[in-house]
């Protein structure tokens, strides 16, 4: 189906979703968006190609309209017309609303004109940061146009104040690697710091190390300044292009006092204390290294990323020592979620050791300071201690644990296990109060760029929806219309066949506050609802397989190489083609997919006593580990047989097959009250199906 066919197909069911049938359409419109629908029409005249008129309706908007209708039409003018007409918008743009995508439109119309002496004075005062990367570029290749004799100054100031980013090296790999290169011998110090940075971005180790004493000389000669990036970068050359692992932290530790009060301190610290803990016998040097980093950050990033260190470094010592670490230097951190994935990880290591004194020590010390998903697990976890007898405690505190974790509503998993556990107990969890301290959204409502997008759907125009969207600083847009616009989008996937709306509907209604069917939709239902009968299968299950593994996107390919929609390995196809007989067959096909995914999920069920949550983890982590992991977390948890299944998930070894088992359970517990007519009903027994409780 052609785009213009399916524009046109879906302006007329805009019209009909959200217009009442007028005489004029176009007066309708008119009344409803204003000088705005200047800047739709104008979009519509030029698929036409009548660009003369479309650059008048785009000048009446881009004086009367709202912002962002404004501002898409002040840079569609820097398009169109003559050279004057274009230069002019450009400038025009540029003296209004400096960001970058202003800047890059003016560039590269510059760029198109080869007026490089342009592009240098307009950059000449562009801040060095990341968000301006593609800025600096432009201006540098410019610079090296016009044999500007700041070339080299300003690539090295740009080399070395960031981490390096695909600009940087599509930079080099285009401009500067006839001169910058290994084979080169007569490199200046600037020059060979730019190559050594680059071949760290390349991880070429190795040579990393082995060149590594004389960005050292150029620092001891003055003719580099001690330079942050560089030192982090020698750092990972020692980690991990040499053998000598104590020798190499010991350097470290010297560097650190000698570049005392400079930009490396930090980093000759915080790698000296990487190196010790690699060395595994020197604990204590380790963590005194982290902790010397720590008091040298000078950013709060920097001070929470020595902080992680030293706590996993800990972590894989002795655990012993966590709790004490915690009661230091929780109080000190920023951003209390930097910290999940270690909490998720110690939690693990206490269940798999069985050390509930030590857990309930590591929840008392970081209660206070944790991101909500972390308070939700841990006092989910405390409750259910005390409710299996691990930790003594009292029928009130294990009640207040479960209230605690139920309070946090964004945190589906535990807040749910909670929930079942309150009922079960009678608790009234109608007076329980939202314990988060961010139940509403700190940005400010970004209305204009709701009027944006809902023109989009208004005037035909799907496919700008969603990348306009995700290019918002503030994608925080009214409610209403973000649930207008995934409700278009996932009415448009339906006759779509060259853009995934499904997806993008899915992606967006992620901002949706509360629960939502438009968060969990049922894309698909003819063949999940079809397979699901065959192989017997709760059809919610796959409903959330799908949507965890893919977010219905038949299309993706994931990093290690599954497929489709419930993304199943080429192996794994293979082998299920062969069990059902079939011969030709392709996983971007959403039946076949369909159709392999539930076959597979539901044999990993069948070899695993038909447990539910055992067959998710097989599902991601083969079904030979699965059964290892029950043997051993058996043993380690004190038990003699089979233990509770919320219980088993916190013991496994893997972050990802313990988020995987999360993910589908919560994903499963919302299709299935979403949906339903009695969803506390429905509730607990997706939770008794899935869990065994």
């Amino acid at each position: 189906m052609s785009k213009s066919f399916f524009r046109s197909l879906t302006f007329i069911f805009t019209l009909f979703l959200i217009s009442p049938i007028s005489c004029s359409v176009k007066t309708e419109e008119q009344r409803r968006f204003g000088p705005d629908a200047e800047y739709f029409i104008a979009l519509q005249l030029l698929n036409d190609g009548n660009e003369k008129a479309a650059i008048s309706k785009l000048n009446y908007c881009a004086k009367k309209g709202s912002f962002y209708c404004a501002l898409e039409s002040k840079k569609l003018l820097c398009t169109l017309g003559t050279y004057n007409q274009k230069s002019l918008a450009c400038e025009n743009l540029l003296k209004e609303i400096p960001d970058v995508d202003s800047f890059l439109i003016i560039l590269n119309h510059y760029l198109n004109l080869n007026d490089f002496q342009k592009i240098v004075e307009i950059t000449n005062n562009i801040k060095i940061e990341a968000k301006n990367n593609k800025i600096i570029k432009i201006r540098l290749e410019s610079l090296k146009n016009l044999q500007n004799s700041a070339f080299l100054d300003e690539c090295y100031t740009w080399f070395t104040t960031l981490p390096i980013s695909t600009e940087h090296y599509h930079f080099y790999r285009d401009s500067l690697s006839e001169k910058i290169n290994l084979t080169n011998a007569q490199l200046t110090p600037k020059e060979f710091a730019i190559l050594y940075r680059l071949q760290i971005y390349k991880r070429d180790y190795t040579y990393s190390f082995q060149n590594a004493n004389i960005l050292f000389d150029y620092f001891e000669q003055k003719l580099l300044e001690p330079n942050a990036q560089l030192s982090s970068d020698i750092g990972k050359a020692y980690l991990y292009g040499n053998s000598e692992i104590v020798q190499n932290a010991a350097f470290f530790s010297q560097m650190a006092q000698k570049y005392k009060s400079t930009p490396m301190e930090f980093y000759f610290w915080f790698y000296a204390g990487r190196l010790f803990d690699k060395a595994s016998l020197y604990s204590t040097k380790s963590r005194i290294s982290f902790e010397n980093a720590i008091k040298c950050a000078e950013t709060d990033l920097l001070k929470d990323n020595a902080i992680w260190y030293l706590l996993n470094t800990s972590l894989g010592s002795s655990i012993n020592s966590i709790s004490a670490l915690l009661k230091e230097y929780a109080p000190q951190w920023t951003n209390p979620s930097y910290f999940d994935d270690f909490f998720d990880a110690l939690s693990a290591a206490i269940f798999t050791a069985g050390d509930w004194n030590l857990f309930y020590e590591v929840y008392e010390s970081i209660k206070n300071y944790t991101s909500d998903s972390i308070r939700s697990q841990f006092s989910y976890l405390l409750g259910r201690l005390i409710q299996t007898g691990h930790i003594n405690s009292s029928k009130e505190n294990m009640i207040q644990a479960f209230e605690t974790a139920y309070s946090y509503e964004n945190s589906i998993y535990y807040s749910s296990l909670a929930k079942y556990q309150l009922i079960k107990n009678n608790v009234d969890i109608s007076k329980i109060k939202n314990g988060s301290l961010n139940t509403q959204s700190q940005e400010q409502i970004n209305f204009e760029a709701g009027i944006l997008l809902e023109g989009y759907a208004t005037f035909g125009f799907p496919e700008k929806i969603y990348k306009t969207w995700s290019n918002l600083e503030n994608k925080n847009i009214p409610q209403d219309k973000l649930i207008y616009l995934c409700e278009f989008l996932q009415n448009c996937g339906t006759y779509a066949e060259e853009d995934n709306y499904f997806t993008q509907s899915l992606r967006m209604a992620q901002k949706i506050q509360g629960k939502s069917k438009l968060k969990f939709p049922k894309f698909y239902s003819d063949l999940i609802e079809k397979y699901s009968a065959q192989y017997e299968i709760d059809p919610t299950i796959m409903y959330s397989l799908i949507r965890s593994e893919s977010f219905f996107d038949p299309d993706v390919t994931s990093v290690a190489g599954a497929n489709g929609l419930s993304q199943l390995m080429e192996f794994t196809a293979a082998d299920i083609a062969r069990k059902l007989k079939i011969k030709d067959y392709s996983l971007t096909d959403p039946e076949t997919n369909i159709h392999f995914g539930t076959y597979y999920l539901k044999n990993m069920i069948s070899r695993l006593e038909n447990d539910y949550l055992h067959g998710f983890f097989a599902y991601n982590a083969g079904i030979t580990r699965v059964r290892r992991w029950l043997n051993t977390s058996i043993l380690g948890f004190g038990k003699k047989s089979t233990m509770p299944a919320d219980l088993f998930l916190e013991t496994l070894p893997y972050t990802e097959t313990r988020e995987y088992g999360r993910k589908l359970v919560s994903a499963s517990i919302m299709y299935k009250t979403l949906y339903s007519e009695n969803p506390e009903k429905e509730f607990t027994e997706i939770l008794e199906l899935i869990m065994d409780f």
